[in-house]
């Protein structure tokens, strides 16, 4: 990683570098960031999220479920030449021009276990008959699909990890930025939130899944760096008014940074934003100390404004469909 760093370092401004979270990955991000302290090293995001969707597998009941629709996927894709064309004959007379593939998902590719849920719900009708008619010389395998209990807690799994697996595809696409990743761990907290009750009245145990899941994407949160993630997304445009209604209310509920070392304040951002505008060596080389200074004091003063929606833009983002890096170049 060094060496790529270095060979690449007269030929572009390299600001942040993304790895894997593989455990050497996180030993080389620490050895580096002391090299380069002007550097942002970041996690991958869509592995990130495709370790949600593993934990989430892990509990209980849907690790019994899972295990089950995926040796039934395996099996009946395996005899491609003997009970799949059976099962698509049963497919093609239930549903007409219904395909009946079933999808196996790779080794630690757990985003693939939707789609894996999804291929076996939208043909389970055919899946039953086809067990009731050769029941008796098909692998045990696929006796599963004839049990429904199988089927009910198929339909529970399926909609529950399906917000994770397409957030993991989101953040596969090369457009993503910082503040995308920040409404991508807003929006699976608050489906979890609101999935809780729904659970809560099949089972109890269903209930201790969210509270876990939450868990999990704190124990995440925590281990990045917060402030730059709040700043992308209060300088995003788009998120500009949610980002303030967040600031406000922790404000509100937990005091301001230098009393309860609140740490989603406008006062801690106005610090972040001076910190990283030094970090990344923004400042002119030829700048003395007061000049530094002269230049923070201007940077909040427009951190300010941006916060209050007071500051004077010529190229709305939304009309122009600009890049959100495109669009703040335009603001210069």
């Amino acid at each position: 990683i060094e060496a790529l760093l270095k060979r690449y370092a007269s030929l572009y401004n390299i600001k942040y570098m993304c790895t894997d979270d593989a455990g050497q990955c996180g030993i080389a991000q620490q050895i580096l960031a002391r090299r380069y302290p002007h550097l942002v090293f970041m996690r991958c995001y869509a592995h990130q999220i495709n370790l949600m969707v593993c934990a989430l597998l892990k509990c209980k009941l849907f690790s019994r479920v899972a295990k089950e629709a995926v040796a039934a996927a395996k099996t009946i894709t395996a005899s491609s030449s003997k009970w799949l064309p059976k099962l698509t004959d049963i497919v093609y007379t239930h549903y007409s021009n219904k395909s009946c593939k079933v999808l196996v998902p790779g080794e630690t590719r757990w985003n693939l276990m939707q789609g894996c849920f999804g291929s076996q719900l939208r043909i389970q009708s055919a899946c039953r008959v086809f067990v009731a008619k050769y029941v008796s010389q098909i692998s045990p395998s696929l006796k599963v699909w004839e049990r429904a209990q199988f089927w009910k807690e198929l339909r529970i799994a399926e909609p529950t990890i399906r917000p994770f697996c397409h957030a993991s595809y989101l953040m596969q696409r090369e457009c993503n930025n910082i503040a995308h990743i920040m409404l991508v761990y807003l929006n699976l907290t608050l489906f979890l939130i609101k999935l809780s009750p729904a659970l809560r009245s099949l089972s109890d145990d269903l209930s201790e899944i969210t509270s876990e899941l939450i868990k999990d994407i704190e124990n995440r949160w925590n281990r990045e760096d917060n402030p730059l993630f709040m700043l992308g997304f209060l300088l995003h445009p788009v998120y500009q008014s949610v980002a303030v209604k967040m600031i406000e209310q922790s404000t509100n509920s937990r005091g301001n940074w230098k009393r309860g070392r609140n740490p989603l304040t406008l006062q801690r951002l106005q610090a972040a934003a001076c910190f990283y505008y030094g970090k990344f060596r923004l400042h002119s080389k030829d700048d003395d100390q007061a000049a530094v200074d002269d230049e923070e004091d201007k940077l909040r003063l427009q951190f300010n404004e941006w916060y209050s929606d007071d500051l004077a833009v010529t190229v709305r983002y939304r009309s122009e469909k600009h890049d959100i890096v495109q669009w703040w170049l335009l603001q210069q």
